[in-house]
């Protein structure tokens, strides 16, 4: 079984995809994405529930442009964070574009570990466009998580990102116990013995 989770993040422009990365990676609210180092990927090690494992962050941010990078990335991903802005109503409308497009890349009917993020750069409640209970229902309409970030304080940053990791090694486990056992087992019984005549 593959101990390397890749976690893919999408979204719209603009709605803190880098600023998500770059906390996750560096776990610093005041670190500038602009002035580090995050490549498009990046491998990490960390430890989940007294396990550790090796993460590689496939940042999609500047991408829009090229499509087929987003294809790359998603058919090489295990999960999923599906990034919009709470504060702005049209990058909401548009995660559809996102989860549709994970969809039709991956072609699958099986689950597949996705959490759908309403992130917010600052605490501003006032600047919100879109409600809780919206985010909800849209991951309910797809089976999936809701949660929400705040990058300006960091909150549920890594809450978001270990729920992620627990979902694609529970979704590894299954494939791995779904797995037929083909391997036969070398006994006395069926080893054959080579005889020179």
């Amino acid at each position: 079984m593959d101990d390397t989770y890749r976690v893919v993040i999408l979204g719209p422009s603009n709605t803190g995809k880098r600023f998500l990365a770059t906390q996750i990676v560096y776990g610093d609210p005041d670190k500038d994405p602009d002035e580090e180092s995050l490549n498009d990927s990046i491998r990490k090690s960390i430890m989940l529930d007294d396990a550790k494992v090796t993460f590689e962050l496939l940042d999609t941010s500047g991408t829009e442009t090229f499509p087929a990078m987003h294809d790359l990335y998603i058919k090489s991903g295990d999960g999923f964070l599906l990034v919009f802005n709470i504060n702005s109503i049209e990058s909401f409308c548009r995660i559809d574009e996102y989860y549709e497009l994970i969809v039709r890349v991956r072609d699958t009917n099986n689950f597949l570990p996705i959490i759908l993020v309403g992130n917010s750069t600052d605490d501003t409640k006032s600047s919100r466009q879109v409600s809780v209970e919206e985010g909800e229902q849209k991951a309910r309409l797809w089976s999936i998580e809701y949660m929400e970030t705040i990058l300006l304080t960091n909150y549920n940053v890594n809450k978001v990102f270990l729920q992620l990791l627990r979902k694609i090694r529970a979704n590894k486990q299954q494939k791995h116990a779904d797995k037929p056992k083909t391997e036969v087992k070398r006994t006395k019984k069926n080893q054959k013995k080579c005889s020179v005549s």
